[in-house]
């Protein structure tokens, strides 16, 4: 995997799916956010097992693959990088390498295999509520 993002609209898509990841999990694969290549962009994906987010980001793609790290790490890393390109390259062993301006950061990621699917919500699945609202006022 070989991709360059902005960087504002990586920090942005990592928000979004992090609010997903819980700190301690049973899983450590549950801690992590896929990244996956498609036309054009990059596909990150987090989920608990119960609620999946996923967010793609243009992207200048090089070299398609995905990989998972840390997602605490990574919007932590991508937080403090100037606003500009961010190349990340997948290596050996499932290395990270992310390089914006003068900085390189180097993350051990899992393989993207043992990541959970994540199914998108059927389109015809709805439910509606009926309320009303009551004013309380107290005794």
């Amino acid at each position: 995997m070989d991709v360059v993002l902005d960087r504002d609209a990586f920090l942005k898509g990592l928000q979004m799916v992090q609010n997903i990841v819980e700190p301690r999990q049973t899983l450590p694969i549950l801690a992590n956010v896929l990244l996956e290549t498609e036309e054009g962009s990059v596909r990150l994906t987090a989920t608990d097992l119960e609620v999946g987010a996923r967010v793609s980001i243009p992207a200048r793609v090089a070299g398609k693959g995905a990989i998972t790290a840390s997602a605490r790490k990574l919007a932590e890393i991508v937080k403090e990088l100037a606003a500009s390109a961010v190349s990340v390259k997948v290596g050996d062993n499932a290395a990270v390498t992310l390089r914006c301006g003068g900085a390189t950061y180097k993350l051990v990621g899992l393989a993207p295999d043992d990541f959970p699917p994540v199914v998108p919500a059927s389109p015809g699945t709805s439910s509606t509520f009926q309320g009303s609202a009551h004013s309380v006022r107290p005794s």
